[in-house]
């Protein structure tokens, strides 16, 4: 593993800069103009086309350059330690834990009735997913979601001997699956109809539940009622924060994790935090010191309140949309 990192995105956006891609940045602090024909491109395809492989060498090339432009910024703001300070955590993060039952966020699924209907759909995406890694393509590519849902939803209710005997004409019935049968012929069939069959056949016991448990916070558009103080404390910390951010030119989610402040606002409905528990619990809940240290005071503040900050609708992409635990 690399013994440093230099991220010229992230550096980009501790900087304040408007643009981070790696074309504008390009052009903005270099004058050079990337060629971006194929930026679009499957890049999961194998082998890669060789015009594609120049194409990414030449957007290596720049990086060096790239790099010493963003230094001489970040130093001139008084922001390097803390970059640097970021690029360490992300080379010595933990791996991320994998997601609980991946096969739950399958396109369609939400028409798919019943527990069998969902084991038809794990099963599916389980021998799709086996399928691409040894063919080290996209998943996606191998056939879409919604060929998954359709034959969820087309088999559910039959028996093994009915599915058996009327497997061809269910497959022929999803128009997402026929457009890439004919490529993949009946290797993929028979492993298709095996791992229907295998839902068909499990006793109910082993069936996935319904709802999966998890520990995702609610949406934040329904603490107002159902969490009021935490709700109050949110719209503090926003506004206390983006001051904060505000004055470092620097976006608020670099400064700290919004889920991580939604986490200690929900946390304190029923946890009367200290500046040193509040300070502990950033650090366990992942936060750099760099960001402990800017943000501490404007949380703590935050949760002393109990009455709402009238505030502009906040961004959706800082709402967090998971179903209820």
């Amino acid at each position: 593993s690399p013994r440093f990192l230099f991220d010229t995105e992230l550096g980009a956006r501790l900087a304040g800069l408007p643009r981070v891609g790696l074309g504008p940045l390009t052009e903005q602090l270099l004058a050079l103009s990337l060629a971006k024909e194929h930026s679009a491109v499957d890049w999961s395809i194998r082998p890669l086309h060789p015009e594609w492989k120049n194409y990414a060498a030449l957007d290596v090339d720049v990086l060096p350059d790239l790099r010493d432009a963003l230094i001489a910024i970040l130093e001139s703001q008084g922001k390097l330690d803390l970059a640097l300070e970021e690029f360490r955590s992300v080379l010595s993060a933990k791996d991320p834990e994998p997601k609980k039952d991946p096969w739950r966020r399958t396109s369609g699924i939400h028409h798919v009735k019943g527990r069998r209907g969902l084991a038809i759909v794990r099963e599916l995406w389980l021998e799709r997913d086996r399928l691409a890694r040894e063919r080290d393509i996209a998943a996606g590519r191998l056939f879409p979601d919604f060929a998954i849902s359709d034959l969820a939803i087309a088999s559910r209710n039959l028996s093994e001997e009915e599915f058996r005997a009327g497997a061809k004409e269910i497959f022929h019935g999803s128009q997402h699956f026929q457009r890439h049968y004919r490529k993949f012929k009946r290797e993929y069939f028979d492993s298709w109809s095996e791992a229907i069959i295998r839902a068909l056949t499990l006793p109910e016991e082993k069936l996935p539940p319904m709802r999966a448990t998890s520990d995702a916070l609610p949406p934040v558009k329904i603490w107002k009622e159902r969490a009021p103080l935490a709700y109050a404390r949110l719209t503090h910390a926003r506004f206390n924060l983006q001051e904060v951010a505000s004055g470092l030119l620097m976006p608020l989610e670099n400064l700290i994790s919004p889920e991580l402040v939604r986490r200690i606002c929900w946390m304190s409905e029923k946890e009367r935090f200290t500046g040193e528990t509040l300070q502990a619990t950033l650090d366990q809940l992942g936060a750099r010191p760099w960001q402990i240290d800017r943000s501490l005071d404007a949380i703590f503040r935050s949760l002393s309140e109990s009455e709402p900050l009238v505030v502009p609708e906040s961004n959706p992409e800082e709402e967090d949309s998971t179903s209820l635990a």
